[in-house]
């Protein structure tokens, strides 16, 4: 079991402030099973700034010593009870799979291969994303 509070701040240049985003995330190994859940806000600190409320959860089953199915979401919400603005929402489900070949020479899972999909299940403001697929390759040194 993992417990983390995530302090994170960033600067904007142009135009100039600064931005706070603390989390909270949470993780547990479960047999062949990871969960892991986050929930945070983002801050900007300057005029007609609004709160985004950020977060998701995954779940990775391994199935095999080289097979892994996972499935997740991803939260990014903004302009809360603004009286011009809907609530800006863009929200993911994303699942895949992640294969880890096993070839000579290389340590075990430092090779690492996703397949994946992902689809918008609320959007307000960003109209033209209908879901992506997408391949990754990993190589850990």
């Amino acid at each position: 079991t993992l417990v983390v509070l995530i302090a994170d701040m960033h600067f904007n240049m142009d135009p100039i402030f600064v931005g706070l985003r603390p989390q909270l995330a949470f993780g547990k190994k479960v047999g062949k099973l990871d969960l892991q859940a986050q929930l945070g806000v983002d801050f900007e600190l300057r005029k007609f700034a609004s709160p985004r409320l950020l977060g998701g959860v995954n779940a990775t089953y391994h199935a095999a010593d080289q097979v892994s199915i996972f499935a997740e979401t991803t939260i990014h919400m903004r302009n809360f009870g603004a009286k011009d603005f809907e609530t800006f929402r863009f929200n993911l489900m994303t699942f895949g799979m992640k294969f880890y070949p096993d070839f000579k020479g290389l340590d075990k899972r430092a090779l690492e291969i996703n397949l994946g999909a992902n689809v918008p299940y609320t959007s307000a403001y960003w109209m033209f994303h209908f879901g992506a697929i997408t391949a990754q390759v990993n190589y850990y040194l």
